[in-house]
C-alpha cells in the first residue's frame, strides 16, 4: 500500500521527514468591538458592535517535522506563521478598502501534528490571537496541500496583536483603544518542498 505523498516514498517502514512550505490564506476575521475614547480625564465607551476583515492577501510559512510508518499513520510536531495585509473591512456603518494597519490578523502558531493517508490535522496554540489553533488539511498530491485554518475563541489581551493597541492607562492618554474578541478562519493552500 503506498504511503502518504507528504510523509515517505513507497516501500519505506519507517520515516522521518521535515517538510517547509509556502502560500496563503484566504479568509475572514469576525470581531465583536468595545471602543473606548479619552474625556474628562478617563476612557468612556464609545461604540459596540460587529465588525470584519475579509482578507484575501495573507501570505504563510509552515515548518513540519514528521514521523511515519508504513501503515499510513504519521504524527509530528510544526509551526505556521500567516500575516494578512489586504483585504475589504466591513462594520455597520460603513465598508471601505483598508491599508492603514499593515497587520490585520494572521497566525503565529507551534502546532502537534497527527494524520492518516492524506488527511493530516494540526492543533496547538495561536501566540498571535491568544487563542486554540486547528487546520485540517489535505494532501492533494506530493507538493499540493490544502486546509482550514482556524483560531477560534481569541481576545486581544491574550494574544500578541494586544501590542498593537493603545493600553488603557499612558501619561499622556489622549488616544482610543478598543478591545475585541474574534474568530480567524480562512482556507489555505500550500506547496511544500
Amino acid at each position: 500500500m503506498p504511503i502518504s505523498p507528504i510523509i515517505a516514498e513507497e516501500g519505506s517502514s519507517y520515516a522521518r521527514s521535515v517538510k517547509f512550505s509556502i502560500g496563503g490564506v484566504v479568509g475572514i476575521l469576525s470581531a465583536e468591538t468595545e471602543a473606548y475614547k479619552w474625556s474628562g480625564g478617563n476612557y468612556i465607551y464609545n461604540y459596540g458592535g460587529p465588525s470584519y476583515f475579509l482578507n484575501w492577501l495573507s501570505p504563510s510559512f509552515n515548518a513540519m517535522f514528521l514521523f511515519s510508518s508504513e501503515n499510513k499513520f504519521c504524527f509530528g510536531f510544526g509551526g505556521d506563521f500567516t500575516i494578512s495585509l489586504f483585504g475589504l473591512f466591513f462594520t455597520k456603518e460603513e465598508t471601505h478598502l483598508h491599508h492603514t494597519h499593515p497587520v490585520t490578523g494572521g497566525t503565529i502558531a507551534p502546532y502537534g501534528i497527527i494524520g492518516y493517508n492524506n488527511f493530516i490535522l494540526h492543533m496547538g496554540y495561536d501566540f498571535g490571537t491568544g487563542s486554540i489553533y486547528l487546520s485540517p488539511n489535505y494532501m492533494i498530491n506530493r507538493h499540493l496541500m490544502i486546509g482550514i485554518q482556524m483560531s477560534p475563541f481569541a481576545n486581544n489581551h491574550q494574544g500578541l496583536y494586544s501590542i498593537l493597541l493603545p493600553p488603557k492607562e499612558r501619561v499622556s492618554p489622549p488616544d482610543p483603544y478598543w478591545e475585541d474578541k474574534f474568530f480567524q478562519m480562512g482556507l489555505s493552500f500550500q506547496y511544500i518542498f
